[in-house]
């Protein structure tokens, strides 16, 4: 599933967002539980909105097992962590990866999983 929040500077906005995201990723999660939330959050580490994903059991996959900090934005001189993949509780992480391309304002985080 993907997603792109609010850009603003309040979260305000971004969690009432992140709670429909949340509400349609726990319908997905019942129906498969192989499923993976992912992309423009517009919202840092700490956030309240990534604690809501996290405490909702959604793992971060930079945080179980990226290297380094993760910062994905801007493209062209990454300065913020912004862009998330959460993987169900059934999948795990095996590597995560921030891709050096410009072919957007982003850089691609990008996510291999493991079987277990």
């Amino acid at each position: 599933m993907n997603t792109h929040l609010d850009p603003s500077r309040e979260d305000h906005y971004r969690l009432q967002e992140v709670a429909h995201v949340r509400t349609m990723a726990h319908r997905l999660r019942t129906a498969n539980p192989r499923v993976v939330v992912g992309g423009d959050f517009n919202a840092e580490p700490g956030s309240a909105v990534i604690a809501s994903m996290t405490a909702d059991g959604w793992q971060d996959a930079w945080t179980s097992c990226g290297v380094g900090e993760g910062l994905s934005y801007p493209g062209d001189a990454p300065i913020k962590r912004i862009d998330y993949l959460f993987l169900a509780p059934t999948l795990a992480c095996h590597s995560a990866a921030v891709l050096e391309t410009r072919a957007s304002d982003h850089r691609p985080v990008l996510v291999v999983l493991r079987e277990g």
